[in-house]
């Protein structure tokens, strides 16, 4: 929180000292991956639940049986997420970082 700040990247009203209260949002994930995609890094990857905010994770190590892993499908068709503002705006933020390095 403390590097997005140093960014100027933090979204309008959230403060590094109350990082722990905070939840996912689509500002927060657009911060995390422009601060990202200024890295020197040749590569960036996005996981794809970022950016849709899925609550519940694909794998969760420790069960077998009571959890479906690796089955869990995303709340949105992929067409879905194509068409979607937030993710075109946040994969866009990233190809704007990315292509001015």
């Amino acid at each position: 929180m403390e590097a997005l700040e140093a960014e100027g990247l933090l979204p309008d009203g959230v403060s590094p000292a109350r990082a722990g209260d905070l939840g996912w949002t689509a500002d927060l994930a657009r911060a995390i991956h422009v601060y990202l995609a200024r890295t020197p890094s040749k590569l960036l990857m996005v996981q794809l639940d970022d950016l849709t905010g899925e609550t519940h994770q694909a794998n969760l190590p420790g069960s077998t049986t009571e959890y479906p892993n690796w089955r869990r499908r995303l709340s949105r068709s992929l067409a879905e997420l194509r068409e979607e503002r937030s993710i075109r705006s946040q994969l866009m933020s990233i190809a704007s970082e990315r292509s001015q390095r």
